[in-house]
């Protein structure tokens, strides 16, 4: 039987980061693996869903020493042994992924992009963080966490100037809903085809060209950190190319002119972009229900791995508090919903909320909202991001809310700033109310 080096298949979905890891508790080990008697897939788990019968069996023995890519595994193998084997197969892998992600941050940054993915969640490390804090993988978690670290470190004057317009363009591709489009975001492509139309350069398709294709790919790269001029210059190149491609040959002229407009369009649509910014301009003090924001998890992310602010999560929500860029302000509806997922606390005394004020604001609001004990989870400061998945330490939120919760379908219903005061006040004079342990 052959043999191959590459990690677990598609039930332990490990992927290939990872490999360059210690073998830990793989050096030395047994691993019996079985097969049906026409199957071709193997299995190293023997209460695997797809594994029919154990027909055929076979023992691999592992290296004694090196590296998880030296391992010595069937071909077609499905699956790798339960338990700790593959808890460790599966840390390496996540550690391999990070630290990927920052390899890929670095080309971002010294490339003049915001590395979005620098600022990402350690949520998505899931349960193996004991894992990578043990040998024999704890010497690589720690490089690869200073490594992020020094990245984050480089990238974060860039953030401050990058994200309200990563935002706004975030948000104008929000517009882009099926059946029809918000006017916000086929204002952008009107006004690609006014250019073209006044440049002699329209033809049949060409609007849903720009609304499917063009504007979408623009403002995606806006959003995952370039500057609105580099993401015109590669639209710019891109067309360039694909006219200089098509098989009706174009006019070289046209071409020229095509690829000057649309230069043309690429400066229009960053300055609807900076007016955009400017009309909220500033920072605001927001409570938002973070896992609602309707953005990538990246840029959602990065609003509780690394501004300063306060966080509560519950079985039915993930409330933030921080300082935000007035624009996010914009997200804080979600129209498809019909829902309010957001509110603006404070637009003048901005400075006033440091973390500690925000993490007040939150163990009085749920005191004030009568439950108390909620205090007891409150996270401040930064890296307290949300799962994507309810986990079960969670705690059960029965607020009882004045009329309505925070997020609410019906007009006059949820909470307004009003209804909130008493907490804030009380945590911008650094009091707190009685929790449950008073």
């Amino acid at each position: 039987m052959s043999i191959h080096d590459s990690p677990v298949g598609p039930e332990e979905h490990a992927g290939e980061s990872g490999l360059g890891a210690p073998l830990g508790p793989w050096a030395g080990a047994q691993i019996a693996v079985w097969c049906g008697k026409t199957g071709k897939q193997w299995h190293a788990n023997p209460d695997c869903y797809t594994l029919r019968s154990r027909a055929r069996e076979e023992v691999f023995t592992q290296p004694v020493e090196g590296t998880l890519a030296d391992r010595r595994l069937p071909e077609n193998l499905h699956c790798v042994p339960p338990g700790l084997l593959r808890d460790y197969l599966t840390a390496a892998g996540k550690l391999g992924k990070y630290e990927q992600a920052t390899n890929v941050g670095c080309e971002q940054l010294d490339d003049g992009q915001l590395p979005v993915i620098a600022f990402g969640a350690l949520t998505a490390l899931g349960g193996v963080i004991d894992a990578l804090e043990s040998d024999p993988l704890e010497s690589s978690w720690r490089s690869a966490r200073r490594r992020r670290d020094e990245l984050v470190d480089r990238a974060r004057p860039l953030l401050a100037g990058r994200l309200p317009l990563l935002l706004a363009a975030q948000w104008v591709l929000s517009g882009k809903t099926p059946r029809q489009y918000k006017a916000r975001y086929s204002d952008f492509v009107d006004a690609f085809i006014d250019a073209f139309e006044s440049a002699g350069l329209a033809f049949f398709g060409l609007y849903d060209y720009v609304a499917k294709d063009m504007l979408p790919r623009w403002l995606q790269d806006v959003a995952d950190g370039n500057a609105p001029s580099r993401a015109s210059d590669r639209m710019a190149t891109e067309e360039e190319a694909r006219l200089e491609r098509s098989s009706q040959r174009p006019d070289p002229d046209v071409v020229r002119r095509a690829t000057q407009t649309i230069v043309h369009i690429g400066e229009d649509w960053a300055r609807r972009l900076a007016e955009l910014v400017a009309s909220h301009d500033g920072e605001v003090v927001a409570l938002f229900n973070q896992e609602r924001l309707p953005m990538d998890k990246p840029l959602r992310d990065l609003f509780t791995t690394v501004r300063p602010g306060a966080h509560l999560h519950t079985r039915d929500f993930a409330w933030t508090i921080e300082r935000v860029p007035a624009v996010l302000n914009l997200f804080f509806f979600d129209e498809r919903e019909g829902e309010r997922i957001g509110l603006v606390l404070e637009r003048d005394d901005v400075d006033a909320f440091d973390t500690a004020t925000c993490a007040l604001f939150l163990r009085n609001l749920v005191a004030q909202l009568g439950q108390p004990d909620l205090a007891d989870y409150v996270e401040a400061g930064a890296g307290a991001a949300a799962s994507d998945e309810i986990r079960v330490d969670y705690p059960v939120a029965q607020l009882r809310w004045p009329h309505g919760d925070l997020v609410h379908t019906y007009p006059g219903l949820g909470m307004t700033r009003e209804d909130l005061l008493p907490a804030l006040r009380a945590a911008q004079g650094g009091v707190r109310f009685p929790s449950a342990g008073d």
